[in-house]
């Protein structure tokens, strides 16, 4: 966890790591939509390959906090870059979220923004999921598991290409 938000305008960021995460997240970047009886609502992903670029970061505010984020954990520490396009706030430490910031904000900060297409739809009830660019739709309640999320993932990749 990169930021637990505190309050409901801010965003969360969270960090995915491992072999060709950016390969496999990359076509998610854009706006996911969640439809809950009358209730839509938006959630938009953006996406950025980790270590293609080292920069001199401009720490502009950081604070020791002990509160709680909207997702009950903890958060002791703030650490915004360049006057808050990038915040790492979690339950680590000052010290730790520094290096944090050292090793994401510079990628993040280079990456483009946020494509505003929809990317996917996804309704409670009755349960869909609908991916626009592989024109998927699925109303099993498992498509989002590993296995079947790992196979829309691929298909998206071969569909992008």
């Amino acid at each position: 966890m990169i930021r637990e938000p505190m309050q409901d305008d801010e965003p969360v960021m969270v960090a995915v790591c491992g072999p060709y995460a950016f390969g496999y997240l990359r076509a998610e970047s854009g706006h996911h939509r969640l439809r809950v009886g009358e209730d839509t609502l938006v959630a938009r992903v953006g996406v950025a390959p980790v270590g293609v670029a080292e920069a001199e970061l401009q720490v502009s505010a950081q604070k020791a906090l002990k509160q709680s984020g909207q997702y009950g954990g903890r958060v002791r520490s703030r650490i915004e870059i360049s006057g808050g396009r990038f915040v790492v706030q979690n339950a680590a430490t000052l010290a730790e979220n520094r290096e944090l910031a050292e090793f994401f904000a510079p990628s993040w900060l280079l990456a483009s923004a946020a494509s505003d297409r929809v990317v996917r739809r996804y309704d409670v009830e009755p349960f869909l999921v609908n991916d626009f660019l592989t024109a998927t739709r699925s109303g099993r309640r498992d498509a989002l598991h590993a296995g079947p999320f790992h196979k829309l993932l691929c298909r998206r990749i071969e569909a992008a290409i």
